[in-house]
């Protein structure tokens, strides 16, 4: 094989096309880098914009908490210690409520029915239902349970009253319970 290009002249061509291979290819990483960079401006301003909206929340909420007066404060915070209280598992415990109205109870008293409704703003309130085998037995078990502290209120419609015997009844108790 023969050389018509001179060694000298051979190594000059053959620098001058790896100099050009090494500018192409960092042309090449400039062209990417500046693509990739350019792709990136969406998500970049997307989450300037979630920033601007989260601290704008954040001010509202501190003004809102600033603004809220002693007492409504505390009533949210005891509001918000009864929830957390039933996630926790922590609820009150009604069966004491319930051992002493059976306590109560007479042999011409029976009970059927308790239904229990927690409010954590207004007093709870717990409806006994049972039947009575007369007006003076009802009238002595309602007058037993008003004895209880904890209850604020217990109520006997006059409707039950209406029947001398064998008397459907619903007393309807409020409390702090």
């Amino acid at each position: 094989m023969f050389l018509l290009i001179p060694t000298e002249q051979k190594n000059k061509l053959v620098k001058q096309y790896r100099l050009r291979l090494v500018f192409l290819v960092l042309g090449l990483l400039v062209v990417l880098l500046g693509l990739g960079s350019f792709s990136l401006l969406p998500a970049y301003y997307s989450i300037l914009e979630d920033e601007k909206v989260i601290t704008g929340q954040v001010s509202e909420l501190e003004k809102s908490i600033a603004d809220k007066s002693g007492e409504d404060f505390e009533k949210s915070l005891r509001i918000l210690k009864e929830n957390l209280k039933v996630l926790k598992g922590e609820d009150r415990d009604i069966t004491s409520i319930i051992n002493f109205i059976n306590s109560k109870v007479s042999e011409a008293v029976t009970l059927t029915k308790f239904n229990y409704k927690h409010n954590i703003e207004t007093a709870s309130v717990l409806e006994v239902g049972g039947m009575a085998k007369d007006r003076g037995s009802l009238l002595l078990f309602s007058k037993d349970l008003k004895g209880n502290e904890s209850f604020s209120t217990v109520d006997l419609p006059i409707s039950n009253l209406a029947k001398e015997t064998n008397i459907d009844f619903i007393i309807t108790i409020t409390g702090d319970f």
